[in-house]
């Protein structure tokens, strides 16, 4: 596509740490252990794992928690929204933790991607929560702000503007995911310093525009070794995996 051609990524901030090449996915949770807790995200450093991705929204009273779904029904059959729902609530109910809880942890990978999960345009109050606890662990140097959003990271730059912040994409035609985020339109304008794309999305012809722009791309979810392998040696710097891969 003759967009893609335009794409750009930002310079890593030289402050910022070096992007391991994997990264585990919601923490490391096939063995039975729950996604998107502490106990996934201290499993996924006993496992080597240097970096973990894990999804933040917004709780009632306005805390930034751990959960990918914008309600309890796939993992425990409660079709109760967790915006719905307190913080001190959604731990008891669903050992759902505080994003301030996992950023003063020591156990827990030595640097994080969290993903903010939200689908709204203009006015997010998830935005601001996450970068005062982002500012009150001093945890600016350790982790990256990806999101589907560009308008929240687009905030988000203004707000911290050295922590490095990644564009997700993925092709898929569901609800909210529309065309100007699908072919990433909005990445010339954001300048994001990572593009975390659907590795579907990586066939040879942009794998050769990776190396040709000097792109910064980490691929998702990527769970066969030789897939992985061949992603790195094309040019992607990072991979997110449910799997042990290295």
């Amino acid at each position: 596509m003759l967009e893609l051609n335009l794409l750009r990524t930002e310079k890593w901030p030289d402050h910022s740490f070096a992007l391991p090449q994997y990264q585990s996915h919601r923490g490391f949770w096939i063995n039975g252990i729950q996604e998107n807790t502490l106990e996934s995200l201290i499993e996924a450093k006993k496992m080597g794992f240097k970096m973990a991705e894990f999804d933040v929204q917004l709780s009632r009273d306005h805390v930034p928690v751990l959960f990918h779904d914008t309600n309890l029904l796939r993992l425990f059959k409660k079709n109760i929204e967790i915006k719905n729902l307190h913080a001190s609530e959604l731990n008891k109910m669903a050992h759902i933790p505080t994003l301030k809880e996992v950023l003063l942890r020591s156990d827990v990978p030595d640097y994080l991607n969290i993903e903010i999960k939200s689908a709204v345009l203009l006015k997010d109050y998830l935005v601001e929560p996450i970068a005062r606890v982002i500012r009150e662990t001093k945890s600016e140097s350790r982790i990256i702000i990806s999101s589907f959003n560009p308008w929240c990271l687009l905030k988000l730059k203004q707000i911290i503007p050295e922590v490095p912040l990644a564009l997700l994409a993925s092709p898929e035609k569901v609800k909210n995911n529309l065309m100007y985020l699908r072919r990433l339109w909005t990445a010339p304008l954001l300048r994001p310093n990572i593009l975390n794309l659907d590795y579907q999305m990586l066939d040879e012809n942009f794998l050769k525009l990776i190396k040709k722009n000097n792109l910064s791309v980490v691929a998702w979810t990527v769970n066969d070794k030789n897939t992985a392998k061949h992603l790195l040696n094309s040019g992607v710097r990072s991979i997110i995996t449910d799997q042990r891969l290295f």
